[in-house]
């Protein structure tokens, strides 16, 4: 599958709020999770790392600290994140699977 093909189909867009962190981490920043909501329904998808960075920028001495705890089997994961907990973000979606969701500038 093309890269063209796959952008068609994230047809429908919403707004996303930044909820807290992910394992994920890029750069050593780990990835922040956006809920959004579809017919009722909350889904979660992490921001890109590009994002993730602006939002940091743009809210500079705004927002809290995200701290969380996460245990994967054996392992305690501790998470942190700064300053973008509540800020919107534009998400598209796949209206027949809404679970399909990425976040765009």
């Amino acid at each position: 599958m093309g890269l063209f093909s796959r952008s068609k189909e994230y047809t429908e867009q919403t707004t996303g709020v930044i909820v807290g962190v992910s394992a994920v981490k890029v750069n050593n920043m780990n990835l922040p999770l956006a809920e959004y909501e579809v017919e009722g329904k909350q889904y979660r998808v992490r921001v890109p790392y590009g994002i993730a960075v602006k939002l940091e920028r743009q809210s500079e001495g705004e927002g809290k600290l995200v701290r969380a705890n996460l245990n994967y089997g054996n392992v305690n994961v501790r998470l942190q994140h700064t300053k973008i907990q509540g800020c919107k973000v534009n998400v598209l979606y796949n209206p027949q699977k809404p679970k399909k969701a990425k976040v765009v500038d």
